[in-house]
Order: structure tokens, then C-alpha cells, then sequence
């Protein structure tokens, strides 16, 4: 009987590592673009998708700004976000997605005349 809790404990365990890694996965398969647009300014867009390559609908994006700047968006059912209109700074990005951990990605920059990309 003891050995059996022990089981279901570790089991359980495991199902939230795999869980946790999953996500991690989903933050290293979707890409970052920052990029001017004429007259626009910056733009930040990318896809969210899961360790197969397919598109997590529905997940929640948060953009922040060291200036203060938080904005947040889904992602539609292709599992494409869009942020547009941004000043030149730096920037991160949270995602969370329902039976999936929270991640959030390393700062990068948008600068109004230079095109960079982060993955």
C-alpha cells in the first residue's frame, strides 16, 4: 500500500516535469521578429507551437518594456500574435497556456531602423 502512493506520487510528478518541459519546448519553437514598419513603428510578431510544430491556439501573450510598456494579446488558432506600433527599446515576452507553464523569453531589442530576430 505505501509503495503504491509513492508510485502515484513520482507519477505525478513526472506528469508535471513533462508538462513544464513541454512548455519550454513551446517557448524554443516560437520566433521573435523585430522589425520597423515605415511610419509605424516597431513591430513584434511570431508563433507559438508545441515541441511537434503545432500551433497552440488560445495562449495567452504578454509584451513589457523596461519604460513600462505592458501590452497583452492571444494567440488566434494558427498560433500567430502580433504586437505593432512599439518605440524603440527593450523588450520580453511572457506566454502561458492552459496545461502549460508559464515561460518568458530572453530581452531583445526593437530598433527603429534595424531588423532583428530572436528564437
Amino acid at each position: 500500500m505505501r509503495d503504491e502512493r509513492y508510485y502515484e506520487r513520482r507519477i505525478e510528478c513526472l506528469r508535471k516535469f513533462a508538462s513544464a518541459l513541454l512548455f519550454m519546448a513551446l517557448l524554443f519553437s516560437f520566433s521573435v521578429w523585430a522589425w520597423a514598419q515605415s511610419g509605424g513603428g516597431g513591430k513584434v510578431e511570431g508563433r507559438v507551437g508545441d515541441e511537434r510544430g503545432a500551433s497552440v491556439a488560445g495562449a495567452e501573450v504578454r509584451l513589457r518594456s523596461r519604460e513600462g510598456l505592458s501590452l497583452f494579446g492571444r494567440t488566434n488558432e494558427d498560433g500567430v500574435y502580433a504586437f505593432t506600433g512599439l518605440g524603440t527599446g527593450d523588450y520580453i515576452l511572457e506566454v502561458t497556456a492552459r496545461g502549460f507553464a508559464a515561460v518568458t523569453s530572453g530581452s531583445f531589442r526593437v530598433e527603429g531602423a534595424r531588423q532583428s530576430s530572436k528564437t
